[in-house]
């Protein structure tokens, strides 16, 4: 048998190599086995300028979801420190209804003597139209308070301005809110003429109070002594009220007691009704529950365009690598830790959006409450549920983003580093 010839040059494999060193260890170098976070680094930082800007399309997407989450936190919190200053510690409310009735003052005597009631009082409230300082009628109606300044405490709960409270049920002034003070077009020490069954009436404005600015808008408020906007409004029955508010004693029913007295209210008046403020309260939280949820919807949506960029950006990443994923793979670097490193990038970018995007949030809605004060008389109220759903929701989006692009780099083929670029 011939042998076979040896080459010029080659060496024998067997001969002139010798055999391979005891400490090579194996082929797969071990340090590749550990170095995917140093595999994901350096992915980053050889393209910073796409790293920085996915950063910060994701910083923007985490920063929207915060600032719109607190900003209705805040709106929530301002809105619920004024109805509590509404509301105060009353417990229940009798009123005539929508059949323009009128409850006589002896109801509210009868409601006092009920041992179950603590305390009770009564109020006269008007929607009215108005004329303002240049004798102008006013697009729509005020509502127009009367209040017992001797027996009903709701006055020292208002913010007052500037100016003073009126201190006689009788006296022939007003306290206007900021809504009605821009409307009517009048100062502190200015009269404004209050229309009526009983004649035009003239009032001096004796005080200013401030409320939050959306709730102003909406419904600007007249406040008046009671006894003169009873005169004024019903010279028939100059003691009737509207509505009578009331706080129980201790260890009361609830519902005993609006059983008892919605039975008795129907056999004075269809109209006439009694309600828990409970209730009032429950219908506001289901209402701010709703506003909550609809602005964790509102973010979610940039955090699904957040997504695509994400996602957009690792693959774009794994085609431009085809070729050094391929050599990776030949030099004995695993199915699992190709796809680890692209994972990671997805999860370091939403983890440097998040850690950016939080507090970027946090500014843009903490410089638009001091801007506009007068409606966020709360102040800024954090809303950790839309931090935590924004850190959550991008990390998961993340991880989304990053699964095909991943399956894709792990199914990179070995051979694919020696093929020609062209191919």
């Amino acid at each position: 048998m011939a042998a076979v010839p040896r080459l010029v040059g080659l060496p024998s494999l067997s001969s002139d190599v010798g055999p391979l060193p005891s400490d090579v260890g194996p082929l797969t170098p071990a340090p590749l086995r550990s170095g995917v976070l140093k595999l994901i680094w350096s992915n980053l930082t050889q393209r910073m300028a796409r790293t920085v800007l996915t950063a910060a399309a994701v910083a923007l997407s985490v920063s929207l979801v915060v600032s719109t989450t607190s900003g209705y936190r805040s709106g929530e919190v301002t809105v619920r420190d004024f109805v509590e200053r509404y509301l105060g510690s009353t417990d229940f409310k009798i009123s005539s209804g929508l059949d323009a009735t009128t409850l006589p003052a002896s109801l509210l005597g009868e409601v006092r003597s009920d041992p179950r009631v603590r305390s009770a009082f009564g109020r006269f409230e008007a929607s009215l139209q108005m004329r303002d300082s240049e004798g102008n009628w006013t697009a729509g109606q005020m509502n127009v308070l009367g209040v017992n300044p001797h027996e009903d405490e709701y006055l020292e709960r208002l913010d007052l301005s500037y100016g003073r409270l009126f201190t006689s049920p009788d006296a022939r002034e007003a306290m206007l809110d900021q809504g009605a003070q821009r409307v009517l077009k009048v100062e502190l020490g200015d009269t404004i003429t209050l229309p009526g069954p009983g004649g035009p009436m003239e009032l001096e404005v004796v005080g200013i109070v401030h409320k939050p600015e959306i709730v102003a808008t909406l419904l600007q408020t007249v406040y008046v002594p009671l006894g003169t906007l009873q005169r004024n409004a019903s010279p028939e029955a100059p003691d009737a009220l509207t509505s009578i508010t009331g706080e129980f004693g201790v260890g009361v029913d609830a519902d005993a007691f609006v059983a008892d007295w919605s039975q008795r209210l129907a056999t004075r008046s269809d109209g006439w009704g009694i309600d828990l403020v409970r209730e009032q309260r429950e219908a506001l939280d289901d209402g701010l529950r709703g506003m909550n949820l609809l602005s964790l919807m509102g973010g979610m949506v940039s955090l699904l365009a957040a997504t695509f960029i994400v996602f957009g950006t690792l693959s774009m990443g794994v085609a431009e690598r085809q070729r050094t994923l391929a050599m990776l793979r030949a030099v004995g670097a695993t199915r699992r830790q190709v796809s680890l490193s692209v994972v990671g990038e997805g999860v370091l970018l939403s983890l440097l959006g998040v850690a950016i995007g939080i507090p970027l949030g946090l500014c843009f809605i903490g410089a638009l409450v001091n801007w506009f004060d007068t409606v966020f008389t709360s102040g800024l109220a954090v809303s950790w549920i839309g931090i935590a759903a924004a850190t959550g929701g991008m990390t998961a989006a993340a991880l989304a983003a990053s699964i095909l692009p991943a399956w894709q780099a792990g199914r990179t083929d070995p051979l694919a580093a020696m093929r020609p670029v062209a191919a």
